[in-house]
This record gives structure tokens, C-alpha cells and sequence, in this order.
């Protein structure tokens, strides 16, 4: 799997999106699929800002939606990359990202 779409989205991403995305995250622990309201509240944002960003995540792979007794979210495989690689860069792991391989 090639790493070029994750950066990609990661200069995509706003903080309000990385809040709701982190949201997501922590809300699993408690939920299948995690409800807008459970990610409304941990992100501290209303519902209506959390849907619009929940479908920015959607269309970008980072999320799975779920439809059913009450709409609900995932984090994908991208999406669990997405949060790792903001984290590493946010504690000064790593400082940049390159989309091309070195030393080929």
C-alpha cells in the first residue's frame, strides 16, 4: 500500500476534522459503530459541524458510516494511519513525510 493518499489527506485535514477523527477513535471503545451524538460530545462541536466533517471523512476512506436502528461511525485502516502519522508529527517523532521511496 502506497503511503501518497494518506498524505495527501493528511494536507486535507482541518483541526476541527482531527478532533472529530479522534473522536471516532475514542468512541469505539465503547460503541461498534460510534453515534453522532457520542462523537458530538467528546468532540465538544455541534451536531451539525460534526455531520459535515464526518462526510469529508467519509468520501476521504478515513471513516465507514453505518446505517441502521441509528447512524454510526468507524475508523478504517487509512483512518488509524491518518491519526498515527498526525501523532507522530505532533510529538516531533518525525518532522516530514515523503510520498516518493528513498534510495531507489
Amino acid at each position: 500500500m502506497s503511503i501518497k493518499p494518506i498524505v495527501n489527506v493528511l494536507k486535507k485535514l482541518s483541526e476541527k476534522d482531527f478532533r472529530i477523527h479522534n473522536a471516532v477513535e475514542r468512541g469505539m471503545a465503547h460503541h461498534m459503530y460510534v453515534p453522532i451524538e457520542t462523537i458530538s460530545r467528546l468532540s465538544k462541536l455541534n451536531p451539525d459541524e460534526v455531520e459535515t466533517s464526518l462526510k469529508k471523512l467519509n468520501i476521504m476512506g478515513l471513516v465507514q458510516r453505518m446505517k441502521g436502528a441509528y447512524i454510526g461511525f468507524i475508523l478504517t485502516s487509512r483512518g488509524y494511519d491518518c491519526l498515527a502519522l498526525r501523532v507522530l508529527r505532533l510529538r516531533g517523532v518525525i518532522e516530514s513525510i515523503s510520498a516518493s521511496p528513498i534510495g531507489v
